[in-house]
């Protein structure tokens, strides 16, 4: 489920002039939350991040549903198994 969505444009962008390259990345986990940042650009992103020209910035947060009937040890061991799949760390 979407918490919350955040898009900043940052110039125009015509889809028939070129191709872009939408990079997408988890950045933070937190139990059920899920923190997930992209970047639409013209170009792949360097390694630190850069393109020629960066469209829009996109930062979401999502909620994982809770289950029903679960305790809080459960939830708690379930939210560290999904950290460690995305490869983030779960408090």
């Amino acid at each position: 489920m979407t918490g919350s969505l955040e898009v900043s444009y940052k110039k125009p962008w015509s889809p028939a002039k070129q191709p872009v390259f939408i990079t997408a990345y988890v950045s933070e986990v937190q139990g059920r939350k899920i923190w997930v940042e992209a970047v639409l650009a013209d170009a792949p992103l360097t390694e630190e991040g850069q393109s020629a020209s960066v469209y829009a910035t996109a930062k979401a947060l999502f909620l994982e549903p809770r289950p029903e009937g679960s305790s809080s040890a459960t939830l708690q061991k379930a939210a560290q198994g999904r950290a460690d799949q995305l490869g983030g760390a779960a408090a």
